[in-house]
């Protein structure tokens, strides 16, 4: 499929696309080159955008991304690594939520003064 097909089914853009390829989240396994250089993606190139934007919506940057991508799809990551990958990222996000808590409470603090 020509990357206007591989942005209708996936939702991203084809700068995002071309981004993608870059930082080596699509690669050979993603696409061929027809012979007038058009990129002719497969299938799994759509999995690995549904992966990245999976992850994402995870809070996962793109660089923590690249480095496991392909073992994790591959399934060469073993069980209890993944989980422990995203235990780690459920800490951060725990974390994170008590520090918005905290956050609210010092404006609501500073909200019930006279003296704002």
């Amino acid at each position: 499929m020509l990357i206007s097909e591989l942005m209708r089914r996936t939702g991203v853009s084809r700068d995002t696309i071309r981004h993608y390829e870059d930082m080596g989240l699509l690669h050979d396994a993603h696409m061929t080159r027809r012979e007038n250089g058009y990129r002719d993606f497969n299938e799994l190139a759509v999995e690995r955008i549904d992966f990245v934007k999976k992850a994402q919506r995870s809070g996962f940057k793109l660089s923590e991304i690249v480095q496991v991508a392909d073992a994790w799809q591959s399934n060469e990551l073993d069980l209890a690594y993944k989980q422990e990958i995203l235990r780690k990222r459920l800490k951060n996000i725990d974390e994170h939520i008590a520090d918005l808590q905290d956050l609210r409470e010092d404006i609501l603090a500073l909200l019930d003064e006279d003296t704002l």
